[in-house]
């Protein structure tokens, strides 16, 4: 049982690391201008994987991949066009489209369900 809880936990943990590397690289690098949705978009994949294990049966893995992913995505260019100092109107689009497949994961496990109570 723990074994597959850390195999689980591994892509999650590896991306959670990768964009720490990044944070820091950028901190280090950035002259003193600091975004917080660039600095702390590590804790997205890491926040994503808890909730994975704690809601599990109720996701669709590859919808709920996707999702995060997304999250990550909108993290990271809202906080390039906030250092940038302009505004982009598309921006909540990525927010939208994340919390839209996140709804979407569950549905589709819900009527998996369904099918096979049948």
């Amino acid at each position: 049982m723990f074994i597959s809880v850390i195999k689980r936990m591994i892509p999650y943990f590896i991306v959670s690391v990768i964009c720490l590397i990044f944070s820091l690289i950028y901190e280090h690098f950035s002259h003193g201008i600091i975004n917080p949705f660039m600095l702390y978009a590590f804790s997205i994949p890491l926040c994503a994987g808890i909730l994975r294990l704690i809601f599990n049966k109720w996701l669709n893995n590859t919808i709920y991949r996707a999702s995060w992913i997304t999250l990550l995505v909108y993290s990271y260019m809202r906080g390039v066009i906030e250092i940038f100092g302009t505004t982009n109107i598309y921006l909540p689009i990525f927010l939208y489209v994340a919390i839209g497949l996140l709804l979407l994961s569950i549905t589709i496990v819900e009527e998996d369900k369904k099918k096979s109570k049948k």
